[in-house]
């Protein structure tokens, strides 16, 4: 079902976004993580297992992925902007949100203004509180530790190793190969460019009391120490179920068949 996608590029002031789209009336949104990684790639494991009839829409960040890099320096909130514009222009009725980490605060933005969004699926989707403020428990304070201690290379060889894990062996080439050419473009680009990542914009009007509004049906994925966490997040809703899973930020590559269960759940809601 991957082949059903097509690969479209849309110029922006800011750069060129690759998209992989297919047409239909719900459409699934998905958004990465931070990283330099085609966000269809990523997620082929769960976007093959789809219908054919339920809308595709997976989209590479600049500076990631088969995206251009960005013509200057720009916030998140800019790149959302953008983002859901890309998205009200596939004319979707229904809309359903799967978004890991960093793409957590990029549907937060995109929620309060997209009126056919009626799921929304976290694999632990950044918080405030992790990136401003993180709980000081044994287990936060030893994902602290080894995130200050690590080094680039260290986590270049740690990703590698997960993808290849994770993936067939065809597919986790062409995940790395598209990723070390996307590193390679921005290397080339001289110019200041690339998002500005500065954490106190999460203190400004833009994010102070952004939340998913509250009757949308959610469903999280976390690790279990984090649950506390998400239970008084800005993605729990009225209608949240959050799902303890895993034992790393990387839900969806081990357990895509869990993430095809929500999305599955929630279709089923909006038939």
């Amino acid at each position: 079902m991957i082949s059903l996608l097509h690969d479209k590029y849309i110029n922006t002031s800011l750069g060129t976004f690759k998209i992989s789209v297919r047409n239909g009336n719900t459409l699934l949104v998905f958004l990465n993580g931070y990283g330099p990684y085609d966000t269809a790639q990523i997620f082929q494991p769960i976007i093959q297992t789809i219908p054919k009839e339920i809308g595709i829409l997976a989209i590479d960040y600049l500076d990631s992925g088969l995206s251009s890099s960005s013509t200057k320096p720009f916030l998140l909130t800019d790149e959302a902007n953008l983002v859901m514009q890309i998205i009200q222009e596939q004319n979707a009725q229904k809309i359903i949100i799967i978004a890991h980490s960093l793409g957590g605060l990029y549907a937060l933005l995109i929620a309060r203004n997209l009126d056919q969004l009626v799921g929304f699926i976290g694999i632990e989707p950044a918080t405030r509180e992790i990136l401003l403020n993180p709980p000081h428990t044994p287990a936060y304070d030893r994902d602290a530790k080894e995130d200050a201690e690590i080094s680039e290379n260290e986590i270049v060889d740690l990703m590698h190793n997960r993808i290849y894990h994770a993936f067939p062996k065809d597919l986790a080439d062409k995940i790395w190969l598209t990723s070390l050419d996307s590193e390679k473009r921005n290397e080339q680009n001289k110019q200041p460019h690339g998002l500005n990542l500065e954490l106190n914009i999460l203190n400004g009007p833009e994010f102070l009391n952004l939340k998913l509004r509250q009757t949308l049906p959610t469903i999280l994925f976390v690790r279990p120490y984090r649950i506390n966490e998400y239970n008084h997040s800005e993605y729990h809703t009225k209608k949240t179920s959050i799902v303890p899973l895993g034992k790393d930020h990387y839900i969806h590559f081990e357990f895509p068949q869990k993430i095809n269960q929500a999305i599955q759940i929630l279709l089923k809601e909006n038939r």
